[in-house]
């Protein structure tokens, strides 16, 4: 038996699935690499993700998708693999005319991985999403973007609940793919 399909324990440590699996990993990591370097490893992880999920859709990977399509694709692909328990992509417009993206993430399923420590888990969350959105977003627009992180807090039910705004490179509305 595996012991990602049960309870398993081993000199009094016990695994009930791939959740503590991966959370136990992001703890040595954490304590032997400390929260900086585990910060820039869950952001290259996010990007990779990123491009992985830009790339399995065949009409954003040409060119031929819109910015709705991105955007729908992006948020059911989070929700269906479990990396968020809810997110929404909103398109605005700056006063300078520049089309701007605000991405908010519920990020409950995710955050299983981070039991205690509050502050890790603010940094598994934002760090890990920004590199998702950051590779996505410039895979789609050919160029980086401008990435603020508007907040990062804890709802009543202690869901990291992080948002975004990325400031894409488009100037006028006319110019939106």
């Amino acid at each position: 038996m595996s012991v990602f399909n049960s309870d398993k324990e081993c000199n009094g440590f016990s695994f009930t699935g791939i959740n503590e699996v991966i959370g136990l990993i992001l703890d040595v990591v954490k304590s032997s690499l400390g929260m900086g370097l585990t910060n820039v490893l869950l952001y290259s992880f996010g990007r990779s993700i990123g491009e992985d999920l830009f790339n399995l859709h065949p009409c954003l990977k040409s060119g031929g998708a819109s910015l709705e399509e991105a955007n729908e694709y992006l948020v059911n692909c989070l929700k269906i693999h479990n990396l968020v328990k809810d997110t929404f992509i909103l398109k605005a417009f700056r006063p300078d005319g520049r089309l701007e993206l605000v991405c908010r993430i519920n990020s409950k399923e995710f955050e299983k991985f981070s039991k205690e420590d509050s502050d890790f888990k603010t940094s598994l969350v934002y760090f890990f999403y920004r590199g998702i959105l950051s590779r996505y977003y410039e895979l789609f627009f050919k160029m980086p973007l401008e990435i603020k992180k508007v907040s990062t807090c804890l709802d009543e039910n202690e869901n990291t609940i992080c948002e975004f705004v990325l400031i894409t490179p488009l100037e006028e509305r006319v110019d939106e793919p």
